[in-house]
């Protein structure tokens, strides 16, 4: 009997303990698994990190109306040393200027023109589609105000490397996300004859009827969404250049020269259609060509004057886009159709003023900044012969595509001398402030303010 229950503990105890090492046999299959999980999240991420960081990452996208993606001027001499860098940067806009000749405050949507609801029901009758407007205000001017809100979170990184002798590689990168919103409201005052305004104030009742028949166009022109939130990168800079240096000559106590042929890659998000809040976060697909030259020059020990310009071509290519029937705003367009689109030039001129070292590494910055971008040329694509059949407004959307920007961005920088003996590989923190001025060419662009903070390795 001992024997018998002596066998049946001993099948029992090896019955138990096959299963418990099969157990743990299964939970450390699924351990490693996790593991392994892990360990490819961790190299997937810092082989995008490398990737974004030798592709030469840096906000350099100059020609974008609505948000400063300027470059960070450089202060060290070219070519002396490598650096990589990193700064994270908020922005918010609530208004735009106009054109250069009034400069007044609109709306962000504005940039595009003025939204007028009876303009609008006259291109939906153009392209075929239903007018919801009653017939009491049929050709009848309409205008809308047109107010919009962006808010802007984003990350840049910095790769500046020279090589050989006298060349560098560098570029440019930036992940961004963006949300905005657009809101609608009839003005006080409408044109109830045509073009003889008799000022009429509005009622209630009309406000609300207007309102709703808006709301009717944007259903039969699929503009669905007031609001927009967008995330992803940037157009991807790339630039290879040369530098030269002169010691103590023309009264400086050195001269830093730094030209560079550069290309965008349009890898950035792009305006949706049918999304009038949305934004463009580069070229809006177009691939560009750039020609720039920098020039540092230090006018005694720890005070310097850089100098910056630049000239830059988008290239032509064909989309699908909205296109203007009697004048309505691009992003507010009753037609949609193939068309051929030819970016104008983007001239760029920037000068900063630094004082170094006024206290134990620290030190601060004025930069003034220029933009002007000529205006674009719109066609109607020759192989569609549909799409050339139906109306289309192309001056109008030509008058609004030039646009000027001035900046005015305030620095300061620290030197952390504390954090290593080596002086190459002493990092630098900066922040800065892109304030938007009018001083020059400044309309048909947002007012946005920026402010960014990072950190820089050299060595």
């Amino acid at each position: 009997m001992l024997a018998t229950v002596s066998l049946m503990l001993d099948g029992l105890q090896k019955r138990f303990f096959t299963r418990a090492l099969s157990m743990v046999s299964m939970q450390f299959q699924v351990l490693k698994s996790h593991v392994t999980l892990y360990r490819y999240a961790v190299k997937s991420v810092i082989f995008i990190f490398c990737v974004l960081v030798n592709a030469k990452t840096n906000a350099m996208i100059y020609d974008n109306r609505f948000v400063p993606l300027f470059e960070k001027i450089r202060l060290k001499p070219a070519g002396l040393l490598s650096s990589w860098s990193g700064d994270i940067f908020l922005a918010t806009a609530s208004m735009a200027v106009d054109d250069n000749s009034s400069q007044k405050e609109i709306g962000i949507p504005e940039i595009y023109g003025q939204l007028d609801e009876g303009q609008l029901g006259a291109a939906c009758t153009a392209v075929g589609k239903t007018n919801p407007l009653p017939t009491e205000w049929l050709n009848r001017a309409i205008p809308l105000k047109v107010d919009g809100k962006q808010q802007i979170e984003g990350v840049t990184l910095s790769c500046y490397q020279p090589f050989w002798n006298q060349f560098i590689v560098g570029g440019s990168a930036v992940i961004m996300r963006v949300n905005a919103r657009n809101e609608f409201r009839v003005r006080d005052k409408v044109d109830l004859s045509g073009f003889d305004s008799l000022g009429n104030l509005l009622t209630l009742d009309d406000r609300i009827e207007l309102s709703a028949s808006l709301r009717q166009m944007f259903n039969e022109l699929s503009l669905h969404e007031n609001a927009s939130v967008q995330t992803g990168i940037g157009d991807i800079d790339l630039f290879l250049g040369a530098y030269h240096t002169w010691n103590f000559t023309c009264k400086f106590r050195r001269i830093d020269l730094d030209y560079r042929l550069g290309t965008y890659i349009p890898a950035g998000l792009r305006r949706s259609i049918d999304v009038p809040a949305s934004i463009p976060f580069g070229g809006n697909g177009h691939w560009g060509i750039y020609a720039d030259i920098q020039a540092l020059f230090e006018l005694k020990e720890d005070v310097k004057l850089g100098v910056t310009g630049r000239v830059i071509k988008r290239l032509p290519r064909t989309l699908t886009e909205r296109i203007s029937v009697t004048g309505e705003p691009l992003i507010f367009a009753a037609n949609v159709g193939t068309l051929h689109q030819n970016p104008g030039l983007t001239y760029v001129f920037s000068s900063v003023f630094a004082l170094e070292q006024l206290r134990k590494g620290l030190g601060v910055s004025i930069r003034y900044t220029l933009i002007h971008h000529r205006q674009d040329e719109f066609r109607a694509d020759p192989s569609c012969q549909a799409q050339a059949a139906l109306p289309a407004d192309f001056n109008s959307m030509k008058v609004r595509s030039g646009w000027g920007q001035d900046y005015v961005t305030l620095s300061a920088f620290y030197e952390l001398n504390w954090l290593t003996n080596q002086e190459q590989l002493i990092p630098t923190v900066w922040a800065s402030w892109d304030i938007p001025a009018t001083l020059w060419v400044t309309g048909l662009s947002a007012k946005t303010h920026a402010l960014s903070a990072g950190i820089e390795f050299s060595f």
